[in-house]
């Protein structure tokens, strides 16, 4: 089990919770694990699952963007991988709504079959907010370090401090 500071940004391995941060004292609270995939059911969105399984997240699965907001706001995922052209809200206005609000510590990893400048003003990430996006084909050991980086980043207090990305 991870234990986290929110205050100093450490995180120890522990056999169970209540145990204190060496820094400044506070308790530290169990890592959240849970990550949601909003996706058409196709087998991109099963190798996703399977991927985030063996990284150790929960994974909830989701058709369309209908009632996803609520269900984020609600049950607060660590990661959320939407489909930029999700029915129901788009993966994209899904991600703007989540990243707007400042309440929700949700990390948003924007899929799409093939990036093209025609498709998209700017790359996802810069013009939607998302902290991340891949494309469909990826292998495991590439689609699990755009996991990984996406993040490490919200944890290193380097990258919440605006100084970069944790490697």
């Amino acid at each position: 089990m991870t234990l986290n500071c929110k205050h100093c940004q450490i995180s120890l391995a522990s056999e169970g919770a209540g145990a204190f941060c060496p820094g400044c004292g506070r308790t530290l609270e169990t890592e959240n694990r849970i990550a949601f995939i909003a996706d058409a059911d196709r087998p991109f969105r099963a190798f996703m699952a399977e991927a985030l399984s063996t990284l150790g997240f929960h994974v909830e699965l989701f058709n369309s963007g209908e009632g996803l907001l609520e269900r984020v706001r609600a049950e607060r995922p660590a990661l959320l991988l939407a489909n930029v052209y999700l029915s129901g809200m788009l993966g994209v206005e899904i991600c703007e709504k989540v990243k707007a609000d400042e309440t929700l510590p949700t990390r948003v990893l924007l899929i799409g079959a093939i990036f093209r400048p025609d498709r998209f003003k700017a790359r996802p990430t810069s013009h939607y907010g998302a902290d991340g996006y891949c494309e469909e084909g990826l292998s495991s050991d590439a689609f699990c370090k755009v996991v990984r980086n996406v993040m490490d980043s919200s944890c290193n207090s380097k990258a919440a401090a605006g100084e970069g990305r944790a490697r």
